[in-house]
């Protein structure tokens, strides 16, 4: 669908260059003569233009808008899958919650224990992506007024949670509304709030929602902005000593990237401490949380998220070079494709320029990052039998096809 849209863009453009070009949209340009005056002209231009337009809208409305249905199942299946890569760490969280609720066979204290312990994490943080030492621990306890215990002692569990995980645990009723009474307001209900073909959410009474809208407003204003500004605080120290002044500067100059025998030293080593030293995407961990490349591509994507474009644009230079000497392709287009983000949200028009460089080297090293992908994985990435498109794509193949996506949505 998407070639045919862009074959019809084509054909629209070439047709617009001149009035000789062969016309694809039907109808003939008037013929010069004494007969032929200016206003038949003028009209011919006009109508020709309208039908430029309205083939440059149908093939943007076909390909472009995530209103479609399969585009919008594929670009949430497409930014999934890509969300994790080594190279991106914009997806990495400031706090972890730890949530149970009052059915668990055990007791809901020693089930959070439980959690606390790093093997429940998310890969990220076992591989070396990410950083479990800096996460802030939140715990919920959920109390199911349907199918949870009749017979609990609510005020014991909230002190014990307050003496074992602090001021932040909390306790929540849930689904105080019996199951008979939600049906029926199920029913009379035009459109389905939380997408569960009337079966989620139904139970949930007023007062369950309010309490539920009150956490997670505390959750906010308590644990994601501090533990926001706590990360910034600590990531902006450490790359202002090691990165920023002109004695980092110059020490730069002089840095050289890794060699092949460094990067193979560093794969075998990291095989032989854990045998899962890899991101989730399957490929090799190469910046570990506690490098400063890892520190940096952290400070300047969390600086994008909380839309500080400026600083992220000037902290994804720092990185940039350091990169491109590793010859890190991956993490090189990543970094010039948030570049070229920062720089269309700050000055789209100004920067037009720079923001198309950036753009055509990501794309340039997303294809280099693929076929190192391609050659160090042959198996995985191989291509049928007689010609046909290979079981998986790398994931650099993917991540340039986000970029495609992002382009094509912005007009």
């Amino acid at each position: 669908t998407m070639d045919i849209a862009s074959s019809v863009q084509s054909n629209s453009t070439d047709d617009a260059g001149g009035l000789g070009a062969s016309s694809t949209l039907g109808g003939s340009s008037p013929k010069g003569g004494s007969g032929t005056s200016l206003s038949n002209i003028t009209n011919w231009h006009e109508q020709r233009q309208r039908q430029l337009d309205q083939v440059t809208q149908d093939a943007y409305s076909l390909t472009s808008p995530i209103t479609i249905p399969w585009l919008r199942r594929y670009r949430y299946a497409l930014d999934h899958v890509t969300s994790h890569a080594a190279h991106d760490l914009t997806a990495c969280p400031t706090i972890v919650l730890l949530v149970c609720t009052t059915q668990e066979v055990t007791n809901p204290l020693e089930t959070l224990r439980a959690l606390e312990v790093p093997h429940y994490l998310p890969a990220q943080f076992q591989n070396g992506l990410w950083n479990p030492a800096n996460l802030s621990r939140h715990v919920l306890v959920l109390h199911d007024q349907v199918e949870g215990p009749r017979e609990w002692d609510e005020t014991a569990l909230r002190q014990s949670l307050t003496l074992t995980f602090g001021s932040t645990a909390a306790l929540l009723r849930i689904n105080s509304t019996a199951p008979e009474t939600a049906a029926l307001l199920a029913a009379e209900e035009d459109h389905d709030l939380w997408n569960g073909g009337g079966k989620c959410g139904n139970c949930l009474s007023v007062t369950d929602r309010a309490n539920l809208r009150k956490y997670l407003a505390n959750l906010v204003t308590s644990g994601i902005l501090p533990a926001l500004e706590k990360r910034l605080a600590n990531l902006n120290a450490i790359v202002s000593e090691r990165k920023k002044g002109v004695r980092n500067v110059l020490k730069s100059f002089w840095r050289t990237g890794k060699t092949k025998e460094e990067l193979e030293q560093e794969q075998q080593q990291a095989a032989i401490t854990k045998g899962n030293k890899t991101s989730a995407d399957g490929a090799f961990v190469r910046y570990r949380y506690d490098t400063i490349e890892s520190q940096t591509r952290l400070l300047a994507d969390t600086l994008f998220l909380v839309k500080d474009f400026d600083n992220a644009l000037s902290t994804y230079r720092l990185i940039r070079d350091d990169y491109k000497q590793d010859k890190a392709h991956g993490h090189y287009a990543s970094c010039q494709e948030m570049m070229a983000l920062c720089m269309h949200h700050t000055d789209p028009y100004g920067r037009a320029r720079d923001i198309v460089s950036c753009l055509e080297n990501a794309l340039l090293s997303y294809k280099k990052a693929a076929e190192e992908e391609r050659a160090a994985n042959p198996d995985v990435y191989a291509q049928r039998s007689g010609g046909g498109r290979a079981p998986a794509a790398p994931v650099s193949t993917r991540a340039a096809t986000r970029l495609c996506l992002v382009l094509t949505t912005s007009q």
